[in-house]
């Protein structure tokens, strides 16, 4: 079961501090317009809890009032007046600090320029049918068959009227050619009803190695539960964080790039895929979103290592 690891294509600008896994130069086109509130204005009035939009380079969030008035400061940096809430719809599924999810109407097309990059992984899919196209100049160098995302599981006859609907909702592709001028368009379709996209991440894939057996794989449950003085219960049910321990049997011969990868994503999300093969079943617990919150190479033996991980989701 061979593992790997995806660094955003912008890696580098997001170890100092930059939310998004591409740059707003790497965006050819997309459908998802960005127009949650009105853009700020410095000279508008804005009431408590008012928000607005800066779609401006680099910075694509929302952001709400919290004391009414004017200023002629950027919402950006100005927290005393402003409370950063988010990205923008349609930068969310590039934010690899929040887990937001980007919503939009059918088609959802989004055109990728983004240099020489190897590897993709959508996660929080809802829609019927992906397809990725790249092209290289005039040339279509990577088309595969448009994938569909339906995943319901059909025994009888009665399943096409009862069986509960499912889907797939998560996509890597290890196989992206290579091309530095590479153009990708992805396509996002859904029959009814609006698409979501958690995280769409480009960039390029690194092996970790072969994960061994008994991984573990728990959730950090952000929920409260409370009982009153009789034993009354309440519940505010809240989202839960995925944590995986693994560890993985590393060739020597890729010891040094797995160190040297491991080092380069310190507090920066990457995403993880402990197991390549879609079809194990374990494959989808095993993908995440997330920082390596430690690791560890240990030589074993002149040909192998073991590499210990522990991931925890965005």
């Amino acid at each position: 079961m061979s593992a790997f690891v995806i660094a955003p294509v912008n890696a580098a600008n997001m170890n100092n501090g930059a939310p998004y896994g591409v740059t707003d130069s790497m965006i050819v086109s997309s459908t998802v317009p960005e127009d949650d509130y009105p853009e700020w204005d410095p000279d508008a009035a804005y009431a408590a809890k008012e928000r607005c939009i800066r779609s401006a380079a680099g910075i694509h969030r929302v952001f709400e009032r919290l004391i009414a008035g004017t200023t002629a400061t950027l919402p950006e940096e100005d927290a005393l007046n402003w409370a950063d809430v988010s990205a923008t719809n349609a930068w969310k599924l590039f934010d690899m600090y929040e887990d937001t999810v980007t919503v939009a109407d059918s088609p959802l097309t989004i055109v990728l320029s983004c240099g020489r990059i190897t590897s993709l992984a959508l996660t929080r899919v809802q829609a019927d049918e992906l397809t990725i196209t790249e092209t290289s100049g005039a040339s279509v160098v990577f088309n595969p068959d448009p994938q569909s995302l339906d995943a319901s599981i059909l025994r009888h006859w009665r399943d096409y009227f009862f069986a509960p609907k499912r889907q797939v909702d998560v996509v890597t592709r290890l196989d992206v050619p290579p091309y530095s001028d590479g153009v990708i368009t992805i396509t996002l379709t859904k029959a009814t009803g609006q698409i979501q996209l958690g995280k769409l991440v480009v960039g390029t894939a690194t092996e970790l190695g072969e994960l061994q057996y008994r991984s573990r794989v728990r959730r950090l449950q952000l929920s409260r539960i409370e009982r009153g003085p009789f034993g009354n219960l309440k519940t505010t049910r809240l989202r839960s964080i995925p944590q995986v321990s693994a560890s993985l049997v590393t060739k020597t011969e890729i010891v040094a790039q797995v160190d040297a990868v491991l080092d380069d994503l310190r507090a920066t999300p990457a995403v993880w895929i402990l197991i390549a093969n879609a079809n194990n079943p374990f494959a989808k617990m095993h993908t995440i979103v997330g920082l390596s919150m430690d690791s560890e190479v240990s030589p074993d033996n002149a040909k192998e290592a073991i590499t210990n991980l522990q991931i925890e989701g965005i």
